[in-house]
């Protein structure tokens, strides 16, 4: 081969090796562009889980904040037993460990915040951050993952509902109920809260975390202030161990949707006779028109496919959910029977279509907690076949309870009030009206409710709060609520529950010592019962000075002549003040 065809080869060889690492240089640009376009749109820690040892549900994803720190938020179950996963990088730092993909997570368990960094296989750093470590102890799991993530839409509109698969872990990791189920948010007032409640139907009747096993479940999450959290769990309790038939179990979990915490919630068996609490025996089912019934007060009626009203009461048929002509009117006859021959005065008649043992229950559960919706919505009454009576129950949603009402927040003077009787009427109130009612719930008062209630103050209550002191520290920090100690709000209700309880008491023993003073302001009228002689000591001014929708803010009270009072203002005889409005 010549010098000429030599030269032209050899050039023609440089110009390719050129060109060549041109175009990878290009390439390798290109790549850097794409990386770093892709680490600025995401980052390496959203690539980052945890997992417990039933890892097909136990996922958990960092929870990013504001501040683009990160926090974690430990189910009971892995305390000890979580471990770490991620393929977006080789190696995570916390702390001063360094974790590999499957690796336990060990020194994660002092307070306070760790630096964190992800880093490539040369141990070069990609991204930095700081996360910290929120633990709950004694509390189980409920794992709910959605098709296609779909919550979004459940939480802006309570009638849409979505598929899921969900897990139920106790706190010691053992799985006790997994399967299908379908979620949609539910309430009415609570539902424009942020952190949602939930209704999850499963696939067929489960017991968890040994309750009875039902497929309708609630999840309440109890949006308020930690003290929110016990009232419902407090009265159904309660009316457990009274033994009122249908009473909704419950307990409280730890709620995590499609990998992310969603906090504290009590889990509760639904007031439902289609898989929830309230079990009619088969022949009962059998019966035809003659029952079983479940029915509601509801002034959201119309929102239902199947009710009826009386004269004061909108009537909703719970179950069952179809309603043949026949059967709605022998159920709607029964009900208007019932308020016809209670309001008819007749001390003979007034009383004999009901069960008065579930009334007088009833009566003292709304009465003690001065349940602000009492009648209103979410009153449950029910007619078993072959029995013309209706029943009262069983007891649900007592969040307006404990002084705390629509209008205002008001212990100190719910501690000494009559509620049914003087402030909300109803068939509760008119019932009392009969010497043989009064009789009958007075006794039952000193003799079932008032050691129920004992019972589970000395023997219960403790025991409870305890258990949730980390798990309700935990979900206050996700819903930004403060750093509560529910200990401190528990004395609260608890200190609440004794002074109702002791006035009670001395009321029905000795009602001829006490005076009624009535205040009328613009929703109503509240009875506050002071001893004859002694001053007010209380005012009902809503301590927070809140203002709430529809309501003015009561800042003083007065009488019909104009007179400003005070609680130091003596009282004499039966009284009604007026309210000042800002």
């Amino acid at each position: 081969m010549n010098n000429k065809v030599l030269r032209k080869l050899l050039l023609c060889m440089i110009t390719i090796a050129m060109f060549a690492l041109i175009l990878n240089n290009r390439l390798s640009i290109g790549k850097e562009t794409i990386e770093t376009a892709n680490t600025q749109s995401q980052s390496y820690f959203d690539n980052i889980s945890l997992y417990g040892q039933q890892e097909q549900m136990q996922k958990l994803q960092l929870f990013e904040m504001e501040d683009k720190s990160y926090q974690v938020y430990m189910p009971s179950e892995m305390r000890t037993d979580v471990y770490v996963r991620f393929d977006s990088f080789f190696q995570l730092q916390i702390g001063g460990v360094i974790y590999h993909c499957g690796d336990p997570l060990t020194d994660i368990y002092k307070e306070g915040t760790y630096p964190m960094a992800a880093r490539d296989e040369n141990g070069n750093i990609l991204e930095e951050g700081e996360i910290k470590f929120y633990f709950s102890v004694f509390v189980p799991s409920v794992y709910i993952e959605t098709a296609n993530e779909s919550m979004e839409a459940v939480n802006a509109d309570k009638s849409i509902k979505t598929d899921a698969d969900y897990a139920a872990i106790n706190d010691l990791g053992e799985l006790k109920a997994s399967g299908r189920c379908t979620i949609k948010s539910r309430g009415n007032t609570s539902f424009g809260a942020e952190q949602k409640s939930y209704s999850i139907n499963l696939d067929s009747e489960k017991e968890l975390f040994g309750m009875e096993a039902c497929s309708e479940w609630a999840l309440l999450a109890n949006y308020g202030n930690s003290t929110q959290q016990l009232k419902n769990k407090i009265v159904y309790d309660i009316a457990g161990i009274m033994e009122m038939p249908y009473t909704p179990e419950s307990t409280y979990v730890n709620l995590y949707i499609d990998h992310q915490y969603n906090g504290l919630y009590l889990l509760t068996q639904k007031v439902s006779a289609d898989g929830g609490s309230v079990k009619f025996t088969d022949e009962d089912v059998r019966s035809g028109v003659s029952g079983p019934y479940l029915l509601e007060f509801d002034t959201r009626y119309k929102e239902e496919p199947v009710w009826f009203k009386t004269n004061r009461k909108s009537v909703v048929v719970k179950y069952p959910k179809t309603v043949q002509e026949e059967a709605y009117s022998c159920i709607s006859e029964c009900v208007n029977e019932v308020e016809k021959t209670l309001y008819s005065g007749n001390a003979d008649d007034a009383l004999k279509n009901i069960d008065i043992n579930s009334w007088t229950s009833m009566y003292l559960l709304q009465e003690y907690f001065v349940q602000w919706d009492v009648e209103f919505a979410s009153f449950f009454l029910y007619k078993n076949a072959a029995d013309p009576l209706i029943y009262a129950g069983p007891v649900w949603d007592f969040d307006l309870a404990f002084g705390n009402m629509d209008p205002g927040n008001y212990p100190e003077i719910a501690k000494k009030t009559q509620w049914l009787k003087d402030s909300r009427g109803g068939w509760l109130g008119e019932m009392a009206k009969y010497p043989e009612f009064d009789a009958a719930f007075t006794q039952k008062y000193m003799e079932i409710f008032e050691p129920a209630v004992d019972e589970y103050l000395e023997n219960r209550f403790d025991e409870l709060v305890g258990s949730l002191v980390s798990a309700s520290y935990m979900n206050a920090v996700r819903w930004n609520r403060g750093q509560p100690d529910i200990r401190v709000d528990a004395e609260e209700i608890r200190s609440w529950m004794l002074e109702r309880k002791a006035f009670l008491k001395d009321f029905y023993k000795n009602k001829e010592a006490y005076h009624r003073v009535l205040f009328q302001c613009d929703w109503g009228s509240l009875s506050y019962y002071v001893k004859k002689g002694e001053t007010l000591g209380a005012l009902p001014i809503d301590e927070n000075k809140e203002k709430r929708e529809g309501y003015g803010i009561i800042i003083g009270w007065k009488e019909a002549e104009g007179n400003q009072i005070t609680d130091e203002t003596v009282i004499t005889e039966d009284v009604v003040y007026y309210a000042i409005y800002q």
